[in-house]
């Protein structure tokens, strides 16, 4: 069967992320050593790149099958609960993405 994880696109969400606001159309900082993220306010987060991501579920035995970029529909209002993203940020570059893996039988 399949497992399936959700993470963020953070590979171009968060090199275009002010720290206080939503993100802008040009990147800010690099993606190579970008974490860990300190937000002003609290909480710090580190991010993996895809290769990375893609080296340690091998690692653990899964096989990548498929990376969905996810996009708002056309015409989507901004939500007052998402606060990184607009829709019309979100319709050009996906600030969300779906892994799909699968973890591969070890032979007995």
């Amino acid at each position: 069967m399949c497992g399936a994880g959700q993470m963020r696109g953070w590979a171009r969400l968060r090199d275009c992320c002010v720290l206080v606001g939503v993100a802008g159309e040009r990147l800010l900082r690099g993606q190579r050593g970008l974490s860990p993220v300190d937000w002003p306010g609290g909480g710090v987060e580190h991010h993996r790149s895809h290769g990375e991501w893609i080296a340690v579920l091998r690692r653990h035995g899964f096989m990548v099958e498929a990376l969905h970029e996810l996009y708002p529909p056309d015409g989507s209002s901004s939500p007052d609960y998402y606060e990184i993203v607009l829709a019309e940020w979100a319709s050009q570059w996906p600030a969300e993405e779906l892994w799909v893996a699968r973890l591969e039988t070890v032979p007995r």
